[in-house]
């Protein structure tokens, strides 16, 4: 059988994490709530970051081979356990696609100037070109590592560039026109509000991913040793692009007028208007539309490996199994994840508003994704209990004490940000609707993903 082939070093994995998890879209629905979003955004690195790059780092240095959330969970709780976490882990990918490539469209449309941005808000164009960018990374991810990597390498430099130009247009807007919006040590305090919370929440779901690159283990070289290096000095940039970007943002543009899917792109135009670079206005939608490409294809390559991984177990049909003869990837997996993705493109966008839809997209794809993040805190304590640590893995400091603390506290934030995404947002038109959509398709998800383990479970036996 043709063999995975290992094509990601240190430098890859520390651009796969910076464009894998750094959603410069999160910038703009914080900046919305204030300077508070600051208190909000350390909180959820102490609560949930920290505790998450501790745990994937000893777990990736104890099972460091294909699959990773999805073997580390088999190895503490067993089959069924493992499938159901891949499952989540994978499905969640569905709904996670329609909302990035909204991001992407929205930020596409500024490279011909504000003049054509009204377009981001036309349900058919967004879904048109969704799909277009969305099967242009598919067929590149068909094609391997070695060429997909390239996109996502250049996807995390259109993430940091943005970045930078936006912190130092917010220090530039501030000096020269002051702050858009008051800055004060009282602002820094969050209110105590359901919509707080349900920022917060997704703030902690900006910060996941750290697992992505062990999911492809199989194709890291040295992964030992290279995992926990890229999760140190990805985890710095991201910590650094959130909060400084946040703050920019604020001080560009007025609270109220700041719009969740293209806030950045606001923020960017109303400086550069202000003072006359409008050119920048088109250099910088290119650069975020390229990190947005970047960051689809960081998740195609590493979700498709649950489904390759439970190809090989027989948990789905073989094929998914099958490596390309010639590309050396997991192909069919890709495709069959790339026809089933286009699927909730093609029809996310549609029954409201783009906003609308989504927001709706965030908190299923929130609440889908953070249960395998229960298995990852819960397996961390499990095979630190159960089998110590051995010469070759990093352990969580502290002992089997410090495991069990850290890792309780990343179980405990995973799960209140479960809760809390349950809440529906104030731009929800018809709260009723919007929840009866939330958890109808988050329990589609995990009945599916039992039913079809069930199925295949007796296919076997």
């Amino acid at each position: 059988m043709t063999e995975l082939r290992r094509e990601l070093g240190l430098l890859d994995l520390v651009f796969l994490n910076v464009v894998a998890i750094t959603g410069i879209r999160w910038l703009a629905s914080a900046s919305r709530y204030g300077a508070a979003s600051l208190t909000l955004w350390m909180l959820a690195f102490l609560a949930f970051f920290l505790p998450q790059g501790l745990a994937v780092t000893e777990l990736s240095t104890r099972y460091p081979e294909e699959g990773g959330i999805y073997v580390w969970t088999k190895k503490a709780f067993g089959e069924f356990h493992g499938f159901v976490c891949g499952w989540c882990y994978w499905v969640n990918n569905l709904f996670y696609f329609p909302g990035l490539l909204a991001f992407t469209v929205g930020n596409a449309v500024y490279i011909g100037g504000t003049s054509i941005q009204q377009l981001g808000e036309s349900k058919i164009f967004v879904t048109s070109l969704s799909l277009l960018f969305f099967w242009f990374v598919i067929l590149l991810n068909v094609r391997g590592l070695r060429g997909a990597k390239w996109l996502q390498n250049l996807g995390a430099i259109g993430t940091w560039v943005p970045a930078l130009v936006l912190i130092l247009m917010g220090a530039s807007a501030y000096y020269m026109f002051g702050s858009a919006n008051p800055i004060s040590w009282k602002g820094l305090k969050p209110e105590g509000s359901f919509g707080t919370l349900n920022y917060w929440s997704q703030m902690c779901f900006a910060f996941a991913g750290l697992e992505l690159a062990s999911i492809m283990g199989g194709e890291i070289r040295e992964p030992r040793r290279t995992i926990p290096r890229g999760v140190l000095y990805g985890g710095i940039l991201i910590a650094i692009i959130y909060m400084s970007g946040s703050l920019s943002i604020y001080m560009a543009v007025p609270a109220r007028e700041i719009s969740i899917v293209s806030g950045v792109m606001q923020a960017i135009a109303e400086v550069t208007s202000r003072v006359g670079v409008v050119w920048v206005l088109s250099a910088m939608a290119l650069l975020l539309t390229v990190s947005g490409l970047g960051g689809t294809s960081a998740w195609v390559a590493g979700s498709a490996r649950i489904p390759f991984v439970a190809g090989l177990d027989r948990y789905l049909p073989p094929s998914f199994g099958k490596v390309h003869p010639k590309y050396g990837s997991p192909y069919v997996a890709i495709l069959v994840q790339g026809v089933i993705s286009s699927l909730f493109i093609a029809t996310g966008y549609f029954g409201g508003s783009v906003e609308e839809a989504y927001l709706l997209l965030v908190n299923v794809t929130l609440i889908v994704f953070f249960i395998p993040y229960l298995y990852l805190f819960a397996a961390a304590i499990v095979l630190r209990l159960r089998e110590g640590v051995r010469s070759e893995i990093i352990p969580i400091p502290g002992g089997n004490a410090g495991t069990i603390v850290v890792c309780s506290l990343g179980f405990i934030t995973t799960f209140a940000s479960i809760v809390l995404a349950l809440v529906p947002p104030q731009e929800a038109t018809n709260l009723i609707t919007f929840e009866l959509k939330v958890v109808g398709t988050c329990l589609l998800c995990l009945v599916s993903g039992a039913y079809i383990y069930l199925r295949a479970r007796r296919t076997k036996a």
